[in-house]
């Protein structure tokens, strides 16, 4: 089974993601990776978000593939760094 054929999986990362100002914006990140940035206005707040990144009800969610339930995370477990 490929990647591509797993389903993909909705992941709250809110708690995770921090900003720092730039302007007129705020750049979010992820695990110092920039994931987008919230533009300030008088008209309100807009946000930019990268592929598979969305804002939802205040809170930001990352879609990412989900695990096979019954596959394994890592093999070879006996060798003692897992």
């Amino acid at each position: 089974m490929n990647d591509q054929s797993l389903p993909m999986e909705r992941i709250d990362v809110t708690s995770k993601v921090y900003g720092k100002f730039d302007h007129n914006a705020m750049n979010l990140y992820l695990n110092k990776e920039k994931i987008g940035r919230i533009l300030f206005s008088n008209q309100g707040n807009q946000y930019e978000l990268a592929e598979g990144f969305e804002f939802d009800q205040d809170k930001i969610f990352h879609y990412e593939r989900a695990m096979e339930k019954n596959g394994k995370y890592v093999e070879d477990c006996d060798l003692g760094w897992c």
